[in-house]
This record gives C-alpha cells, structure tokens and sequence, in this order.
C-alpha cells in the first residue's frame, strides 16, 4: 500500500537497463559514425565533393548528425534514475534536465518527509512538425522552496517508468496530495532544450484547450503506429 512502512524503490530493472542502455549507444555509435562519413565527404576526403554548396549541405548534416548522436549519449543518463521512499525520508537520485535533455549534473537529495511542501504534477505538451506529445510530469517541492524533479511519463506510449506510483507513495508519507498543476505548452522540443520548460509557475492552459491537445497528442501516436504497421507490411510484400 502507498501508506505502508515498506520501502518502494524506482529504478530501471537490470533487463530494462541493459536494452536501453545497449540500444542507446548503438544508436550513438552510428549517428556518429555517420555524422564523421558526411564530414569526410564535405571536405572531399572520401569523396570528391566539388559543388560548393553540396558540401555546406554535408557539413550541416554531419553537425546535426554529430548532435544527435550526442544527446543519445546524454540520454544515458537517465539509467542512473533512483527514487528511494523510505518510511522516514526520500531519497533521489536524478540527472538534471533542461527540458528533454539529460545534463551532466547529477541531482542527489535526502529529503525528510515533514520537508516536503508538496508534490505536484502537470501536463507538458510538445509540439514539433505538427507531432504532438503530451507528457505527465512529477515534481516534489520542499518547504526551503526548492524542486526537484521526479521524472516524467509520456501519455499513450505504452509501458514506462512508474512516476506517478512514485509520487503517490510521496505524497501519503508526507500526508499530503499530488497537487494537480493543469497543463502547459511547450513548443518545440529544440526550443526546450535551449530555454527549459515553462516554470511550474506558469498560467495553466483551459480545460477545452487541454482536452484539444490531448487528443491532438492521441492522434499522433495513432498516425505512428499506422506509419510503422504500413511500412511494416509493405517490407513483407516486397520480401514475399
């Protein structure tokens, strides 16, 4: 139960750990492999690049490549993810985060439970090149005004870390509950990555405009899934 005295501990399994952390770095290694393949042929090291231009375009494609490739190498970060709820204090263990992007600094904090002010949570809604995700996330924050970010779950995306457990144990430890903060949107996931989310602070938006986004966020990962399972069966038929 969420009141009992048992500790709950959230963290990637070993199984989950060792998929993501493999599938990850592979996708790292290749963007990067990639991303030193178009700089080659930008300066005409591997191929003999002479339209000017077609060289710029391959030194832009090896920066963004390179880029990718580097904030798959930062979203290994998050396997370091521990919420300890233990029957007297909190324990966390978090990468920073501007946004969707997992920073070097690592967040670490012993919090009792009577420090707690609350614990919240809002929607975040992205929106780039018309796709649209909406995500749920979690924040405790302590009576000295500091918060600290618990973790975030994207909404219809299939099984993910369970922070909303998390911060339901949180709150009945701390005889408090998970403060509903309405939804906000983000923009474009570059956009965050440079300026941070809104501040919990913020205006939430209207009810009408959150239910818009939310079905807005549905029909894109329903668009996805078409996408995958149409290109999965065009890959049958041409093998057949």
């Amino acid at each position: 139960m969420a009141g009992g005295e048992e500790t709950f501990v959230l963290r990637m399994s070993r199984v989950r750990l060792a998929l993501v952390g493999s599938g990850l770095a592979v996708c790292a290694i290749l963007f990067y492999l990639a991303a030193a393949v178009a700089l080659m042929a930008a300066v005409a090291v591997v191929i003999d690049v002479g339209n000017l231009w077609a060289r710029f375009a391959l030194g832009l494609a090896a920066l963004g490549l390179a880029a990718l490739a580097t904030y798959y190498l930062l979203l290994l970060r998050t396997t370091i993810i521990r919420i300890e709820v233990g029957p007297e204090r909190l324990k966390l263990r978090m990468p920073a985060v501007r946004g969707p992007l997992p920073l070097l600094r690592t967040i670490r904090a012993e919090i009792p439970y009577g420090d707690i002010a609350s614990v919240e949570t809002r929607e975040e809604v992205y929106s780039s090149f018309g796709l649209v995700t909406v995500q749920c996330a979690f924040s405790v924050l302590t009576r000295e005004g500091a918060r600290l970010p618990l973790g975030v779950m994207a909404e219809n995306w299939g099984a993910q870390m369970r922070f909303d457990e998390a911060a339901a144990r949180i709150a009945a430890r701390a005889r408090l509950a998970v403060v509903d903060r309405g939804a906000v949107r983000v923009g474009g996931v570059i956009r965050a990555m440079i300026r941070d989310v809104p501040p919990w602070s913020a205006e939430s938006m209207t009810l009408p405009e959150r239910t818009s986004w939310r079905r807005r966020g549905l029909a894109t990962v329903q668009i996805i899934l078409v996408l995958v399972s149409a290109t999965a069966i065009l890959r049958s038929c041409v093998h057949s």
